[in-house]
């Protein structure tokens, strides 16, 4: 694959992430919010009772509760602080689109842009994991891998 083609494979992602976050809004708002949670509080509160859930049903001891419970902070920390970006970036893209003949260069750059603070996320996404992998212990993982193939990562309804 040639570097070209990876920019573009990067960009169609970016663009359908793009697509995917404009309908995840959406849904949303339309919809009273992620599980019913209409703000960014509410929201923190109900992934904190998911991760409470999890680790109470994996057992996971007061000093594994402690060390995931950060990770999973600086995680959402790094996650809210590119979703908060993402009002001021589509203003710009779309003032980008909005041009008779839009700068290529400057359209490839913020899509760089983009793909490369999202792919930053992933490689501390996984770091993340790694870290929590450590923490658990092998009965752990393999008892919160068998929740995670059963339900597919999905919440229990």
């Amino acid at each position: 694959m040639t570097i070209k083609t990876k920019w573009a494979v990067v960009a169609a992602g970016v663009a359908g992430a793009a697509v995917l976050s404009l309908a995840v809004a959406h849904r949303v708002s339309a919809h009273g919010g992620f599980h019913g949670c209409r703000d960014r509080a509410s929201l923190h509160a109900f992934m904190g009772r998911a991760l409470e859930r999890h680790l109470e049903q994996i057992g996971a001891d007061d000093a594994q509760r402690q060390k995931i419970q950060a990770v999973a902070e600086r995680l959402a920390q790094e996650g809210r602080a590119l979703h908060g970006e993402h009002q001021a970036l589509r203003a710009e893209l779309v003032a980008l689109l909005e041009q008779d003949h839009p700068d290529a260069a400057k359209l490839k750059a913020f899509l760089r842009q983009r793909a490369e603070a999202y792919a930053r996320f992933a490689d501390h996404a996984a770091d993340a994991a790694l870290e929590l992998h450590g923490i658990l212990t092998p009965e752990q993982r393999q008892k919160l891998l068998a929740h995670i193939r059963d339900h597919g990562g999905r919440p229990r309804r």
